[in-house]
């Protein structure tokens, strides 16, 4: 069979029937699975345009997406722009940050230390704080802290010495008598101690300090000319 080729001005006018349609199929067969839905071609060289629930998406022809809004994880996670159109994040731990905000530290990792140079000292069977002094108070974002108190203890017997943080009054290790750290039979030999602790806390201010307690006796705390400091260091993990 002799095949007829077309030229000219009739060959581009069909060519210009295919591509219209060509679209009106792939948008009927958008519609066809969701009415809310509409598939096009966004102009000659702009790739597709999708429109959904009045939100439009673009995908270029060199592969490059646009969406006003960009969901990384269901609908809790995702990037977008404020009222200012600067490029945010939204997450469940840090909520909605700039990036901004997020590169300035706004984002949740932040540290702070107290160093203290004095002897402290206690008889108390019951948990009191360490020093008034020895406290940070902190407001951090929905996430996990790491506290750190190291220094140098002794007893003047061979007495037990307990350890423990407080987060706004209340100890972490409050389900145990002996709280997070036990330096048991501390004797009158000065030696190093350290206790860390990681908790997940809530968003806000939290005041943070360490507290103590002995079976009997007396504890002391050294720090001075002889002695390494006492450090209290609290750091929000993100």
């Amino acid at each position: 069979m002799t095949r007829l080729r077309l030229a000219g001005e009739i060959a581009a006018a069909i060519d210009t029937l295919n591509g219209v349609i060509n679209r009106w199929l792939r948008q009927i067969q958008a519609d066809d699975v969701d009415p809310a839905l509409h598939i096009t071609q966004a102009g000659s060289g702009e790739g597709l345009r999708v429109d959904a629930g009045g939100d439009t998406f673009r995908v270029g022809p060199g592969a490059v997406a646009r969406a006003p809004r960009l969901e990384l994880d269901g609908a809790s996670t995702y990037l977008d722009r404020d009222a200012s159109n600067n490029l945010t994040l939204t997450d469940a731990v840090t909520g909605t940050k700039t990036l901004a905000e997020l590169a300035a530290g706004g984002g949740g990792h932040q540290i702070d230390r107290v160093v203290s140079n004095f002897l402290y000292s206690t008889a108390s069977t019951t948990w009191v704080d360490i020093s008034a002094v020895i406290s940070i108070t902190m407001t951090t974002e929905a996430s996990w802290v790491r506290l750190t108190l190291q220094g140098n203890v002794a007893h003047t017997g061979a007495a037990s010495i307990y350890f423990d943080f407080a987060i706004d009054g209340t100890r972490v290790g409050s389900g145990n008598i002996w709280g997070l750290y036990n330096d048991a039979g501390a004797g009158a030999i000065v030696h190093g101690f350290q206790v860390v602790w990681e908790v997940q806390v809530a968003s806000g201010s939290h005041t943070f300090r360490p507290q103590w307690r002995v079976d009997s006796g007396v504890a002391y705390l050294y720090a001075g000319a002889n002695f390494a400091p006492i450090i209290f260091t609290v750091e929000e993990l993100l």
